[in-house]
């Protein structure tokens, strides 16, 4: 054999040895990838009936998913379940900072400004609650971002007599 054919044959043989390697590696990461959307999907089915649960599940997805807002949305939603409104406003805060496109999202509005109330930061509420009344909602949750506008207003006359 002539010295180019031994080398097409050893490029060859090198990039097939590549494309194992590289295909070996991709499953791998498809497996941990699908191992932590189910973590993912569990921890968002569950948050209503165990929240604690939902936030630690949660919070061992941080590092892997530190920089995807809708991650900082579902911890402050699973927040808002247990009660703990500081930690899901402020959750719901980074969401904005890593997406500010968030506030587009009409049902996520509705959310946040449902939390700033019950959290009676009144002001608050009322810009999310006014966001999601401008981009919109869907039909079902139109009764409670009404519902809500009007009892978050009825608090800030309250607090302004």
């Amino acid at each position: 054999m002539n010295k180019p054919s031994i080398l097409f044959i050893g490029v060859i043989a090198f990039c097939i040895f590549s494309i194992l390697i590289v295909t070996n590696e991709g499953k791998k990461q498809d497996k941990v990838f699908e191992s932590n959307f189910v973590s993912f999907k569990l921890a968002n089915d569950n948050m209503s009936n165990n929240p604690d649960d939902a936030i630690l599940q949660l919070n061992k997805l941080q590092k892997i998913l530190i920089d995807d807002p809708y991650f900082y949305k579902s911890l402050g939603t699973a927040y808002s379940f247990k009660g703990d409104f500081n930690e899901a406003i402020k959750n719901y805060k980074i969401a904005i900072k890593k997406y500010p496109a968030i506030i587009l999202d009409g049902q996520f509005d509705l959310i946040f400004g449902c939390v700033a109330y019950y959290n009676k930061d009144y002001q608050l509420a009322k810009l999310y609650l006014e966001q999601a009344e401008k981009v919109g909602v869907s039909k079902s949750s139109r009764e409670t971002l009404n519902k809500m506008i009007n009892e978050n207003n009825k608090k800030l006359e309250e607090t302004n007599e």
